[in-house]
């Protein structure tokens, strides 16, 4: 059977907020996606992590999709719209 390839990937040039997560959640097409998220707190100077890896991996970033990946409306979505939530 092999392992499983997502046919479309989001959120590689998007920081999914909460509102870019539901804009794609509505729109996503029939098959396997891939949402990319890196959720995360703050631990230093968001200076530093652009210095080192740009602006879509402040601290500030993984914060807000900390945020929306915790939204309690998220849960809401996904069942609303049939998703099936698979861990890589």
């Amino acid at each position: 059977e092999g392992f499983r390839v997502p046919r479309y990937s989001f959120g590689f040039f998007r920081p999914m907020t909460r509102k870019a997560l539901e804009e794609t959640l509505h729109a996503l097409p029939e098959g396997l996606s891939e949402i990319m998220c890196h959720p995360g707190l703050s631990h230093h100077d968001d200076r530093t992590a652009m210095e080192s890896f740009g602006r879509f991996f402040t601290d500030a970033r993984r914060a807000e999709e900390l945020t929306a990946l915790l939204d309690p409306r998220l849960k809401r979505l996904l069942l609303e719209g049939g998703i099936h939530v698979e861990r890589a």
